[in-house]
């Protein structure tokens, strides 16, 4: 509020015009999220309880051991002052954070579900394909052996070729994966959806498993008799 009604000036000092009269601007708090965590921060301003009668007050209090043992001389001191005075909603920040990130964290859980079966399902159908591809193409690693290329040039040629089409895959998915993490932005918390961690480390894991999968194919299509190879038809 400090930043959006005084830019570049000491706002101490100042007055604000609301509710039908001036108000001195005494200090500047940090930003809060007034709506949850899920919101950005928003303008707030706190009004001294003795200017203004509110309806219900919120008490704040650091404590140096659990909090909640000192819930029964709460109410005491608070009674002594006021016997009319109720007390309701005691409870620690931790509780009153973690509720209010329950239905967050449940939807988060789901995608996380949701977003490891894919991999898994990704990582598995990656491997299925390009160890087909290397095994439509035996055939050809077969001659290549019988006319003297070392198994090594061989497997990789096969891993050139295979890591092209992995590459090409996995920049497709990334510009998806951009897409995508707009719509998944609501619901981050002090994450970019372009995290750069997450997309590196699914790239690598792919890489990863594309990389077997043309490893692995290859070195057993090699270690073949070529004659056995050639008759295949």
């Amino acid at each position: 509020m400090a930043e959006r009604w005084f830019p570049e000036e000491n706002p101490l000092g100042k007055e604000l015009f609301v509710w039908g009269q001036n108000w001195q601007v005494v200090g500047v708090a940090a930003d809060v999220r007034e709506f949850g965590l899920a919101q950005d921060f928003t303008p707030v301003f706190y009004m001294a309880s003795r200017q203004v009668t509110p309806d219900r007050m919120q008490l704040l209090l650091r404590t140096a051991g659990d909090p909640l043992d000192l819930a029964a001389d709460l109410r005491r001191t608070v009674w002594d002052f006021d016997r009319s005075i109720p007390i309701s909603g005691l409870e620690t920040m931790e509780a009153r954070i973690t509720g209010s990130l329950a239905q967050p964290r449940f939807r988060m859980m789901l995608v996380g579900i949701f977003a490891g079966m894919a991999l898994i399902l990704a990582s598995t159908g990656l491997y299925g394909v390009l160890a087909f591809f290397v095994r439509q193409r035996i055939r050809e690693l077969g001659i290549r052996v019988a006319l003297g290329a070392a198994p090594r040039n061989v497997i990789s040629v096969v891993l050139q070729r295979g890591m092209v089409l992995v590459g090409i895959g996995i920049a497709a998915g990334l510009v998806g994966g951009f897409a995508g993490g707009r719509v998944l932005q609501s619901m981050l918390f002090d994450v970019a959806p372009t995290d750069v961690l997450t997309f590196g480390g699914v790239s690598l894991c792919l890489a990863a498993v594309g990389l077997i999968a043309c490893i692995l194919p290859a070195r057993r299509a090699v270690k073949v008799d070529p004659q056995e190879v050639l008759r295949v038809e």
